[in-house]
């Protein structure tokens, strides 16, 4: 299992406290468990977009 900043990293979302402020802004409107499943989708989205990329 990885911890929201391994995905975050992963992901490239951000490693500024702004960059991922912007990241984590956009699923604000969303509450509690709701919210961090959202992010944790889009996160893993961003990832495998990355990783199906040829190099």
């Amino acid at each position: 299992m990885s911890t929201i900043g391994e995905l975050e990293r992963r992901a490239g979302a951000g490693s500024s406290p702004q960059e991922r402020t912007a990241f984590w802004i956009q699923f604000h409107y969303l509450e509690g468990a709701e919210c961090l499943k959202a992010v944790v989708a889009e996160l893993n989205r961003l990832i495998a977009e990355k990783e199906a990329k040829p190099m």
